[in-house]
């Protein structure tokens, strides 16, 4: 997932235990670019985009993703990350 850090943006990996990597972009501009090459990521967050692939749970506050840390979700972008969740969800069991 990526998480908006003043004007940067940190990266963090699933595989990786060397914490977030900084980016020197916005998220705005990182959200931009990465969602024209791939329908997986999912802005929960003015401050989080998250892949869905890499999600172990999604609560009513929180996601929680595959590399044990927890994102919170929005007000109003709980329903709209389930959605995308089962959209992707379904299409990997076709």
């Amino acid at each position: 997932f990526l998480e908006s850090d003043a004007h940067d943006t940190l990266v963090y990996c699933s595989q990786s235990d060397t914490g977030a990597l900084r980016c020197k972009q916005g998220i705005n501009q990182r959200e931009q670019d990465i969602c024209a090459l791939s329908t997986l990521f999912f802005k929960v967050h003015r401050s989080y985009l998250i892949n869905l692939l890499h999600i172990q749970k999604i609560a009513k506050k929180d996601v929680y993703m595959d590399n044990h840390e927890v994102v919170p979700i929005a007000r109003g972008k709980w329903e709209p990350l389930n959605q995308a969740y089962l959209m992707y969800y379904r299409n990997q069991r076709v």
